[in-house]
């Protein structure tokens, strides 16, 4: 193997490791604080009151602000990958507009992530020193949060598009990849909408309401599992 060969093998194992990465961190969030009180959500939701927000972030201050580190871990893993896989299509060949807006999309979600984990952290924090402590202030900064979580959701499905254009175009991935990133656009457009939805199983940071976000990781991770397979 030529160090051209070497170079994108060594490519294919950083890209796919960091992708894989996405997953214990992403596990972190329903591990730390999935109740048999709670069966249908591990956060707050907009079916909860106000006052029962403000309750479950005081109870559970340290999950939420170890939510907040590992998210921001895992958007950085995103942006490797994102990186690397770039790499590799480039190096296939001349690649269009499309699949260069890869690595500023993942930047993108990446920055929108952080600044919602951000204000995450401010309602966790209520109540400790230096941070005042009102449930109406806690109540709003989760719905902060609720609005950056989805937010994301379009950038997520122009990141499955262009992944999807670079794989038909370069032949760098395998087409099932390209096919399920095809699948998935509609999954995160619809994600879109979801803080409009008030109550119900469906209500923003339920479990049936960050399926998006688990699809989104999962096909990352399918993606991260060829290419380390590849980079033997």
């Amino acid at each position: 193997m030529g160090r051209a060969g070497r170079e994108m093998t060594s490519q294919k194992r950083i890209a796919g490791w960091a992708g894989l990465t996405m997953v214990p961190l992403g596990l972190v969030h329903p591990l730390l604080t999935s109740h048999l009180d709670r069966p249908n959500s591990w956060l707050p939701t907009l079916n909860d009151s106000t006052e029962q927000t403000a309750q479950w972030l005081s109870d559970n201050r340290a999950q939420a602000l170890t939510q907040a580190l590992t998210c921001n871990l895992s958007v950085l893993a995103l942006i490797i990958f994102a990186t690397g896989i770039s790499d590799l299509m480039y190096s296939a060949v001349r690649t269009r507009i499309l699949v260069r807006t890869l690595v500023p999309t993942a930047v993108t979600i990446a920055a929108i992530w952080v600044m919602a984990n951000a204000v995450w952290s401010v309602a966790a924090l209520a109540g400790t020193r230096g941070y005042p402590e009102t449930a109406p202030f806690m109540r709003f900064a989760v719905d902060l949060t609720v609005t950056g979580f989805y937010a994301t959701c379009p950038f997520m499905a122009w990141f499955a598009v262009s992944l999807s254009a670079g794989i038909r175009e370069t032949g760098a991935l395998p087409a099932w990849a390209a096919k399920l990133g095809q699948l998935l656009v509609p999954v995160e457009i619809a994600g879109t909408a979801l803080p409009l939805i008030g109550s119900g199983p469906l209500a923003p940071f339920s479990a049936l309401s960050c399926l998006p976000h688990l699809l989104f990781i999962s096909w990352i991770v399918a993606i991260s599992i060829n290419l380390v397979r590849g980079a033997r």
